[in-house]
């Protein structure tokens, strides 16, 4: 029912990013053509070119904003509003409703970014770039007295794709939580989901800027006045913050999603 569900859902919200995916691939095919092909960038002082550009900035910014837009109204509107009346009668548990709306708005942000991903790859690569970018994965992978050795560009890398790929999650449930409270409240809903929000915000940066800095402020004490040590230091503080960051987006899904379901669940507020 789960799949059903977001079926549903990125039906919905494709309708209006497949149209805008393609405006930014085109914008991206169009301004690369103009600044390849000789005179196309300096005709008319170059304005026509720099529009061209501006529109093509403009259109992944819109994308990013249109789409966290779309995750708020769509979990707002469809949960805690009028429509919520229609989609708690289903026979469909709360985790599988909040599941749908947070699958299907993490495919949307991902998407955006691969296509904002592709378009400047569409806009920039060529054989040199790709050149280039091989032969600085190959030094930084081989050259021994470099500060990011290969055993480290690895496994920083996996832990980096890791909270990457959780982040988008962490993001949304914290809005979905922030909704959830605000609905509690009789008057002034959307106020008040606004206020908790920061006020999730807030305590989030706080604790995980002391979760990050308390490991690097200790390890400190451990350097010695060498080179290798400094080097070392550097790498292993790095593993450490990507892996701590890793660690905190974690919990961090399970500290948001387990107060929404029990909310929605238990303290629903329709009226």
């Amino acid at each position: 029912m789960t799949l059903k569900l977001m079926k549903y859902e990125l039906k919905a919200m494709l309708r209006t990013f497949i149209p805008l995916w393609c405006v930014i691939l085109v914008l991206s095919l169009v301004n690369r053509l103009t600044l390849r092909i000789d005179g196309l960038a300096e005709l008319w002082h170059g304005i026509p070119a720099g529009l061209m550009l501006f529109a093509y900035a403009i259109s992944i910014l819109a994308a990013y904003i249109i789409a966290v837009v779309f995750l708020i109204l769509r979990f707002y509107h469809g949960l805690l509003r009028d429509e919520g009346y229609l989609m708690f009668t289903l026979p469909v548990k709360t985790w599988q409703l909040i599941c749908s709306k947070m699958f299907s708005a993490v495919i949307l942000l991902v998407g955006t970014s691969l296509i904002a991903l592709l378009s400047v790859m569409v806009l920039i690569v060529d054989n040199e770039v790709i050149e280039e970018i091989g032969e600085l994965i190959k030094v930084m992978a081989t050259y021994d007295t470099f500060p990011f050795r290969a055993e480290f560009i690895w496994k920083i890398l996996v832990m980096a794709i890791i909270a990457a790929v959780i982040s988008p999650f962490t993001q949304i449930l914290q809005c979905y939580l922030s909704m959830a409270i605000g609905q509690l409240a009789n008057r002034s809903k959307v106020g008040c989901s606004v206020l908790s929000y920061i006020g999730i915000s807030l305590t989030v940066s706080f604790l995980t800027n002391i979760a990050v800095t308390i490991p690097m402020v200790a390890r400190v004490q451990e350097i010695e006045d060498s080179v290798t040590a400094a080097t070392d230091f550097m790498m292993t503080t790095m593993m450490s913050t990507f892996g701590t960051v890793m660690i905190v987006e974690i919990l961090l899904v399970a500290a948001f999603y387990v107060p929404t379901w029990w909310i929605l669940k238990n303290k629903l507020n329709l009226e």
